[in-house]
């Protein structure tokens, strides 16, 4: 085999080919990142949006997920912000959101937490888990009580505490896999493997340590197996990193060395695996784990007896080198837990190399990282006794202030007293004149209230005067008709033949519908008037209602030769009564057939302006001179007066439409030309609904 100044060219080839690979990864890494900044961007650009809060929150979250692994103080701002946003929705009585925000106020705590639990402050991070489960509780949303047991359980795992570990952990996989809930139970199948690995890190003898791996290996590969049913490439990660960390300490309590070295090398490609996919998503916490378990990997394979020195101290600069990078992710995470774990790496790694200094510098920062680990639990502590100590102080300080107090108190009653009166008297004198300039006032408003509503009725009793007597002249000419029949059948009922009986009663007919269609738009006007009928506004298919109101028309379309166009686009909606609607647009069509004339069509069209829907009725007829139009919809303009007088009524069917429409939030009004046709339109609230 080649050499080149007494190093072996065989065993460069793999440190080149690694050097290859992570400037392969790293190029993609910076891809990610760009591809990152503009998912934040556009996520940015909706939050300006006008969604309502439940949406804002649920982008606050994604916002700060973003960061979490790379900004958690930025993910953090995101997280407490969304907190606050649902604390103020919850703030609004009777909210028709409570329970929804009350879900996001838990899911919001859960997110400020993990912040704390990398952070390794898991005093805090404790407190707002139990915050959370106690609100999963209140509302009983087993998915917050899910999560919150996962991560109660983790953070006694970290602290080694593991059968109560295993208990949170076991309650939680209970209500995921009852609920049918694969992501949470993969979570927790990953999380019981890692506290079996534990367990068998921890065990002494060896067939026992064996027992756990064997169990951590299950639970890993089934969550391997899931994660990728689900396409979940960060846990694919999490997983390839915990397969690495078992099969290398497995490999430890192998019996032959062949074994040690096909560990060794089965847990790199897990290690580089999991490598490869945090860079590809972005995830700096399991990168920086990936990146030591590679360290001390290089570091078994150093320990391995046999080989060159050239090979050796490669394997030692590779330690080195990743234990400096594990390091480095773990500090710009802010992360105390990785940070300790990395230091010691990095310090095994330099003492290999001889590099005594850089050895001592990282031995520094473990020691100071246990320090700082051990103290922030002492401090909570003590935080805990000075609260209890500064209270009861201050218990005490009030109890000597009360009794001074009260000496001066007693000195100063009688002179308070004097005042108190005097202040009682010019009060009373107050309340007097304002509640006397109150009364001046109110009877001042009472009186022009009662000549509005005086004014009013006198408006209303004219109109009703000039109704009455539009009335009076329609039902004369029905009912004098039907005198004059009924009196010549009964005079000389034998004498006329049948034909002219038959023209006769369709005259009679023709005078009673004439009549019952005025004592129906009678009764319809007076229940309008009256608020009799109460207006019950649902959501309606505008297009499907106005068929139905064409279909009642049927014969009488048939009997006029004409024909009814519903251009209607399909699935518009409006805010509507249905029996007002149907009515409206009844009346409507009823008068366009009739002043149409035969073999004209009436076309039905609508069209969606923002918030209204705009509906026009129009026919073909002769039209309306513009000084009728504006008379039509009034009830003190006889009807007859508009235009040619023949085949027309009392105009109460467009009184009528004037009113439903007014009911239902919409205007009408009619546009015509002579000869050219006329167009009845009306708008609706629209029935579309708007997330803002």
């Amino acid at each position: 085999m080649c050499s080149f100044r007494g190093i072996d060219i065989g065993t460069l080839r793999p440190i080149v080919f690694f050097y290859l690979i992570i400037g392969f990864l790293i190029f993609r890494a910076s891809l990610t990142i760009s591809a990152g900044r503009d998912v934040v961007d556009s996520l940015m650009a909706e939050l300006q949006r006008p969604y309502h809060d439940t949406v804002k929150f649920e982008l606050l979250l994604e916002i700060g997920d973003h960061f979490y692994f790379n900004d958690p103080e930025t993910a953090l701002d995101y997280f407490i912000e969304a907190r606050e946003l649902a604390e103020m929705n919850l703030e609004m009585p009777d909210g028709p959101f409570e329970r929804k925000f009350t879900q996001q106020k838990a899911k919001a705590i859960r997110y400020i937490a993990y912040v704390y639990t990398n952070w390794g402050d898991y005093v805090t991070a404790l407190e707002m888990y139990f915050l959370a489960l106690n609100i999963g509780y209140e509302i009983g949303c087993s998915l917050n009580i899910y999560n919150s047991y996962n991560n109660i359980a983790i953070i006694n795992h970290k602290r080694k505490d593991f059968n109560v570990a295993r208990e949170y952990y076991e309650r939680a996989l209970e209500i995921t896999e009852s609920a049918g809930n694969d992501v949470g139970s993969v979570k927790l199948y990953n999380n019981l493997g890692v506290l079996y690995y534990d367990l068998g890190n921890e065990a002494v003898d060896i067939p026992e340590r064996e027992i756990h791996y064997d169990t951590a290996l299950v639970m890993f590969t089934r969550t391997l197996r899931l994660r990728q049913e689900l396409g979940d490439r960060w846990g694919q990660a999490l997983c390839y990193n915990n397969l690495g960390n078992l099969t290398r300490d497995a490999s430890r309590i192998a019996g032959d060395g062949a074994a040690v070295v096909r560990g060794i090398g089965r847990a790199e490609e897990y290690y580089r695996r999991a490598l490869e996919i945090a860079i590809e998503v972005n995830d700096m916490l399991t990168e920086s784990k990936a990146q030591g378990n590679l360290s001390e990997l290089f570091l078994m394979r150093y320990d391995l007896e046999g080989l060159p020195a050239a090979e050796r101290s490669a394997l030692a600069g590779s330690a080195v080198h990743y234990a400096d990078e594990a390091y480095r992710l773990a500090e710009e995470l802010n992360s105390l837990d990785q940070q300790h774990v990395a230091a010691m790496l990095a310090r095994n790694a330099y003492a290999r190399t001889g590099n005594t200094a850089m050895a001592l510098h990282y031995a520094d920062r473990y020691i100071e990282l246990s320090e700082r680990v051990f103290s922030e639990e002492k401090t909570a502590s003590l935080n805990d006794m000075r609260v209890r100590y500064e209270s009861e102080k201050k218990e005490n300080e009030i109890s000597l202030l009360s009794q001074e107090n009260e000496l001066a108190r007693i000195r100063i009653e009688n002179a308070r007293m004097g005042r108190i009166f005097l202040i009682v008297i010019a009060l009373s004198f107050l309340l007097l004149s304002a509640l006397l300039l109150r009364l001046y006032y109110n009877r001042k408003r009472t009186s022009r209230l009662l000549e509005e509503k005086n004014r009013e009725l006198a408006e209303l009793n004219s109109t009703k005067d000039k109704f009455i007597s539009i009335l009076a002249h329609d039902l004369k000419n029905p009912f004098s008709a039907f005198l004059n029949i009924t009196s010549a059948l009964e005079r000389g009922f034998d004498s006329i033949d049948e034909e002219e009986r038959k023209e006769w009663i369709e005259q009679l007919q023709q005078s009673a519908l004439q009549l019952n269609n005025l004592l129906k738009n009678m009764l319809e006007w007076a229940l309008l008037k009256h608020d009799t009928a109460k207006t019950g506004v649902e959501t309606l298919d505008l297009a499907s209602v106005a068929g139905e109101a064409v279909a009642a028309l049927y014969c009488f379309i048939g009997e006029h030769r004409s024909e009814v166009v519903n251009e209607i686009p399909a699935d518009t909606r409006v805010r509507a009564n249905r029996t007002y609607l149907c009515s409206l647009i009844n009346n409507l069509v009823t008068n366009a057939v009739k002043f149409s004339g035969n073999g004209h069509p009436v076309t039905i069209r609508a069209s969606s302006n923002g918030n209204r829907v705009m509906v026009t009725v129009e026919d073909r007829g002769l039209g309306i001179a513009p000084e009728d139009v504006t008379k039509l919809f009034r009830i003190d303009v006889d009807a007859r007066a508009i235009g040619n007088p023949e085949g027309k009524g009392t105009g109460m069917g467009l009184i009528i439409c004037r009113e439903l429409v007014e009911r239902m939030d919409g205007e009408i009004w009619a546009e015509s030309e002579p000869g050219r046709g006329s167009r009845f339109i009306f708008t609706l609230p629209s029935g579309e609904v708007s997330l803002s």
